[in-house]
């Protein structure tokens, strides 16, 4: 399993260039096509559209981000081992964003923690729960400059639920680089930790080595969860996201390492 193509939310904020550079990365490491849907969003009767100069001056941006990294610009071909990029210019709902997800394989997106009125946040709403795909999120304190996700020690969030199995497929590209993997299980039954622990018998069929860890706490929250993979010294956390869930919150309010969740 692999990535073959990632989509780019450019919304005009100033997560653009994080994002621009994670998409980077993601894309020349696997090979990828990287979509770059640039422009404002419209959403609940509010108009975030961007004026006419404003989306030539993000699309002046990634040209420049593109010439940098000598991604390819590619139309209809596809060139396998290629990496390559392409401009959308996107002037719409955020229903239309999450549907240009649906024809990728990843989301890539910069966020800030906290913020529940930007327009990124409505267009990360959109990613994660309308558009059936996984997004990789990456908090702006980390340094754009040098994004340190593929290779990296990655956990594995673990509950058993479909998030959770969705999130995981997801994320397998991933782990297969990392360096060290970690299922980690929060719950006051046994049988989660036991549960985790065949997560890795099924990880090994993938060809990766994977270490299995419990946590037993009867009144766990999503901080236990996102608190105990920061001490791992984990830089992806790998989880299921679901709205209204304490992880998920916990997670996109605060964003104190790297997420790849799915819904």
């Amino acid at each position: 399993m692999t990535i073959s193509k990632v989509l780019v939310p450019m919304l005009g904020g100033e997560e653009d260039s994080a994002t621009l550079e994670l998409a980077a990365e993601v894309g020349l490491y696997f090979h990828a096509h990287v979509e770059v849907a640039g422009g404002g969003l419209e959403s609940s009767g509010r108009s975030d559209a961007l004026h006419p100069d404003q989306r030539e001056d993000l699309h002046t941006f990634f040209e420049q981000w593109r010439n940098r990294h000598g991604l390819a610009l590619q139309f209809q071909c596809m060139h396998r081992g290629l990496t390559s990029a392409s401009w959308v210019d996107l002037k719409g709902s955020v229903e239309m964003l999450a549907h240009r997800a649906k024809f990728a394989d990843l989301v890539c997106m910069a966020v800030k923690g906290g913020d529940t009125h930007c327009q990124d946040t409505r267009a990360l709403d959109a990613m994660l729960f309308s558009s059936g795909r996984p997004a990789l999120l990456q908090p702006m304190a980390i340094d754009v400059a040098k994004p340190s996700i593929l290779g990296q020690p990655i956990v594995i969030g673990w509950n058993g639920s479909a998030e959770a199995v969705r999130a995981l497929t997801g994320a397998l590209p991933f782990i297969h680089a990392s360096r060290r993997v970690e299922v980690l299980s929060i719950g006051e039954k046994s049988v989660n930790a036991f549960d985790a622990y065949e997560l890795t018998e099924y990880l090994r069929w993938c060809g990766i080595r994977a270490i299995a860890s419990g946590i037993a706490l009867e009144d766990w929250t999503g901080d236990d969860v996102v608190d105990a993979a920061v001490e791992d010294g984990a830089a992806l956390l790998v989880m299921g996201a679901r709205r209204g869930g304490s992880a998920t919150h916990h997670m996109l309010q605060t964003l104190p390492l790297a997420a790849l969740m799915a819904a």
